[in-house]
């Protein structure tokens, strides 16, 4: 237990050690007062010991606060890969928004916005079903690509 003086009306205050850093209120006057510093208990620390060794692997990149999932970096040819293979799902998700305007394109009471033959609907739904074909195909080849590529370095 610490014991000591309240600073405004002199009454004694008595608290356990694990309350010793903590502002207590004088049972007599009310005024929150904590003990003298001397009287505060010292933390006892561990003795100096070296440190642990890291089981962390140097060349891997360690987590920081800004970066808290790091990734190695990918050699330039299975980046280029990866970009293919977004390019192709952002190239499928255009083309599949362009079919679908395709089908709620507003045309006349008689279907007369066209283009020389062929009206605006039947454009745009040729024109997104390419993009759409276009798109696959540069998604499987940026997996393709990037599958192969992992094969090769294992």
């Amino acid at each position: 237990m610490i014991q000591w003086q309240c600073r405004q009306c002199g009454e004694g205050i008595e608290v356990p050690e694990s309350l010793a850093s903590d502002a207590v209120e004088c049972p007599q006057c009310g005024v929150f007062s904590r003990p003298p510093e001397e009287m505060i208990p010292k933390i006892r620390t561990a003795p100096d010991t070296p440190p642990k060794p890291s089981r962390a692997n140097p060349d891997k990149p360690q987590p920081t606060m800004l970066n808290p999932f790091p990734q190695s970096p990918k050699p330039p040819a299975e980046r280029q890969a990866a970009s293919l293979r977004n390019a192709g799902i952002i190239l499928t998700l255009i083309a599949v928004a362009a079919c679908f305007l395709a089908f709620v394109m507003p045309t006349d009471y008689n279907g007369t916005h066209n283009l020389g033959l062929l009206n605006n609907r039947t454009v745009v739904a040729t024109i997104a079903s390419g993009a759409l074909v276009a798109g696959v195909i540069l998604y499987g080849i940026g997996l393709g690509t990037i599958a192969i590529i992992r094969a090769i370095k294992t």
